[in-house]
């Protein structure tokens, strides 16, 4: 694998996550986006608000008339917020993870972490944040419990392995949780589901503490078993 090519793995972030166009059918490789559209890297598409500039795609009903004759309201009306809201796009070596359903931007940078080794998990002294930008925001956003999209990311010191992390928060104290482990050959998506979010006042505790325990916050943002899942795990192989 080319050295740029490992570099842009590395270097993948969260920062640019609603600038893109909506569910394309094969990884890109340009800019990053949700967990960037060049599926190497991360491969989530979305449609955004105007906010942004970009296009916007329409979302699916979620099932049109209903029995007593009414109209069933249309899929993610209200931004993220359901199930119906996430797919599955691309080939089948480079499945890619598309949100249709529209998103305003991210309010809170993307915060970055370091794990040693090849680990993209850990704690304590282990936990190195290369880049606080955005903890504080995260953090508060999660103590506030205003529904939207809380992310950030792992890298390994390898320079292989890394992670990127994505929690859309609902407005009943939920949120849909959405996973995505890479390295210089693969990439793993994590089943998109449904968890219960920490109390707020865990997220607010954690407001005081060392940035690697606040950034340990985040990893512990959700409790208990998933409620519902919305798309099941799978994975992809690098392409060259």
């Amino acid at each position: 694998m080319s050295g740029s090519r490992r570099s842009g793995i590395r270097a993948a972030s969260l920062s640019g996550l609603l600038a893109v166009t909506a569910c394309s059918s094969e990884p890109a490789d340009t800019a990053a986006t949700l967990q960037t559209t060049d599926a190497q890297t991360s491969g989530t598409t979305v449609a955004s608000t105007g906010a942004t500039g970009t296009d916007t795609v329409a979302s699916p009903t979620s099932g049109g008339d209903t029995a007593d004759g009414t109209t069933a309201a249309a899929c993610g009306a209200a931004g993220i917020d359901d199930c119906c809201c996430f797919a599955v796009s691309g080939d089948a070596d480079h499945p890619i993870l598309g949100i249709v359903c529209m998103a305003e931007e991210a309010t809170c940078g993307a915060p970055q972490a370091l794990c040693p080794d090849a680990q993209t998990k850990c704690q304590g002294a282990d936990l190195q944040v290369t880049s606080a930008e955005g903890l504080d925001c995260a953090l508060a956003a999660l103590a506030s419990g205003k529904p939207g999209l809380v992310s950030w990311g792992v890298s390994a010191s390898d320079g292989i392995h890394g992670s990127v992390h994505n929690l859309f928060v609902q407005a009943d104290g939920s949120a849909f949780v959405s996973t995505y482990a890479y390295d210089d050959v693969s990439y793993i998506y994590s089943a998109v589901e449904r968890r219960a979010l920490q109390a707020p006042s865990f997220f607010s505790d954690c407001a005081a503490k060392p940035d690697n325990e606040r950034f340990d916050c985040l990893e512990q943002a959700t409790l208990g078993a998933a409620t519902e899942t919305c798309v099941a795990g799978f994975e992809g192989a690098i392409g060259r």
